[in-house]
């Protein structure tokens, strides 16, 4: 082998190994992304489980047909719920804390995949499991948070047979974070856009609690119509027009559903509160019996 057949070699050697160095970075982002997802969905199905097992979805925890259970990590505490009537309530008295521990001081052990346990530094060369000698302890990741709506919406409890069960899975818990919608107009008909004004949020906001490919929890203005939880299909900011954008903050956002427009929810008002999520993996929806 002559020496310029060996530099060529070697050329094409160092490309190949930059370019598999190039895409480490990526094939390492979306080995997370699938193992979250793949967590999420174990964590839909234990959520599920945990509700059926431990009867949460018995008629005397609801306040009324028309009221939603919240609970779990990553959901609304009282005190931030949506001031927009009584769609939203957290379970009150024993009998949920007699099922299900519902206090936001407590450690939430059971909203939690406990797939990843947690170590302690050893002294000497292995870790210790720190669970050695007590409870096991898991790192605080995946966990999951419920809402809870009678079916169809408006039932009275005594005759209440079912119940829509949303399970929202987090990546971590995080604080909600309520947002005030009006619907776009094209002339006088209402279009499939919904805009906040860029004083209500930021950019950042946005892309931490209202994304593409997301979920926000749409609160009705009447208790008439139930909360729903709503696939965002596009966000984006705009500005005045003639104004330069690298030089100004956006005048307002812009928000596309996957349903054409969620008019329904508007029961005669142009205005939407949605409550956005930070850290959400999906939400998963199923119709239960109530017992």
């Amino acid at each position: 082998m002559s020496l310029l057949e060996v530099l060529v070699a070697c050329g094409i050697l160092v490309i190949g190994l930059a370019s598999v160095a190039a895409m480490l970075p990526a094939a390492a982002s979306r080995l997370s992304q699938a193992s979250a997802q793949d967590r999420s969905v174990a964590a839909a199905q234990a959520a599920l489980v945990e509700i059926e097992a431990r009867q949460l979805l018995s008629r005397d925890l609801f306040a009324s047909g028309s009221a939603a259970l919240v609970f779990g990590l990553g959901t609304p505490q009282a005190a931030d719920l949506p001031n927009v009537g009584t769609a939203l309530s957290r379970p009150a008295g024993v009998g949920f804390a007699q099922r299900m521990d519902n206090n936001p001081a407590s450690d939430g052990r059971m909203y939690y995949v406990e797939d990843e346990v947690q170590y302690d530094p050893a002294a000497g060369s292995a870790p210790t499991n720190s669970f050695a000698s007590g409870i096991r302890q898991f790192r605080r990741g995946v966990c999951w948070g419920a809402v809870v709506l009678p079916e169809p919406w408006g039932t009275g409890t005594a005759s209440l047979n079912a119940a829509r069960v949303g399970i929202a899975i987090f990546q971590k818990p995080g604080a909600p974070k309520t947002f005030a919608l009006t619907t776009v107009f094209s002339g006088s008909t209402p279009s499939a856009m919904f805009e906040a004004p860029g004083a209500s949020m930021d950019d950042a906001a946005r892309k931490q609690y209202l994304k593409p490919c997301s979920y926000v929890l749409a609160i009705p203005p009447s208790t008439s119509v139930a909360p729903r939880w709503l696939a965002i299909v596009s966000s984006w900011p705009i500005w005045t027009p003639g104004v330069d954008p690298q030089k100004s903050l956006p005048t307002a956002f812009r928000f596309t559903f996957r349903d054409e427009v969620p008019l329904n929810l508007l029961s005669g008002s142009t205005a939407l509160t949605v409550i956005g999520f930070p850290n959400l993996l999906g939400v998963t929806e199923q119709v239960m019996p109530v017992y």
